[in-house]
């Protein structure tokens, strides 16, 4: 059985002088909703650490979700960073969402764009065959020019200057919010179980 484990948003509490790890509740819906056959567990951002403890849960598969922009969260960023390696070795899978999609990116060799006036909306996407409307909560983004080699787009924006959605071997981005979306949209969700499960439509 698949065991995937989602990395988390960290989050500084002055009144408590502590540093939390925290995931959308939406999430545990989500991952019940679209991949049920699946088990999962969150993954505190421990640094290189994190990956003995996801080892020791059993994880063979990830989720890098959302949060601050890369470089906010050092030790997020350098768990993110020894979990990909992982699973590039052991072929994991990985889905990354807004900004785990951005680190996905970055850590092939892509690059990075900001973006003005798109996070806190909703728009348009395009792939090949269909258009749907998606969620925003980005303020850096990912233009054609600054897609790794590795990935090939799967959904753009902007009559498509930006990327939305990719894929790679055992990698899935989505520049949107799938858990924060009352109904997924039916090709989300096909990719995450292709993705993930090795479903074909």
């Amino acid at each position: 059985m698949i065991r995937i484990g989602l990395t988390m948003r960290g989050h500084w509490l002055p009144e408590g002088q502590e540093y939390r790890d925290s995931l959308d509740r939406r999430w545990a819906n989500f991952m019940q909703d679209i991949i049920p056959e699946c088990q999962w567990l969150p993954l505190p951002s421990l640094g290189e650490s994190t990956l003995q403890y996801a080892s020791d849960m059993g994880v063979n598969g990830l989720v890098f979700t959302g949060g601050d922009d890369v470089g906010t969260d050092k030790l997020r960023d350098v768990s993110e960073q020894t979990l990909l390696g992982e699973a590039a070795k052991q072929a994991w899978p990985v889905l990354g969402v807004c900004r785990g999609m951005q680190v996905l990116n970055l850590l092939a060799g892509g690059a990075l764009c900001e973006l003005e006036n798109h996070a806190g909306s909703c728009h348009e996407v395009h792939t090949d065959d269909e258009i749907f409307t998606v969620n925003s909560y980005h303020t850096n983004g990912i233009n054609r020019a600054g897609l790794a080699a590795d990935y090939s787009a799967l959904a753009t924006s902007d009559s498509g200057v930006f990327i939305e959605a990719f894929r790679g071997l055992n990698v899935l981005g989505l520049m949107w919010h799938p858990e924060r979306e009352e109904s997924p949209s039916a090709i989300t969700k096909k990719w995450i179980r292709e993705l993930f499960l090795g479903e074909k439509a």
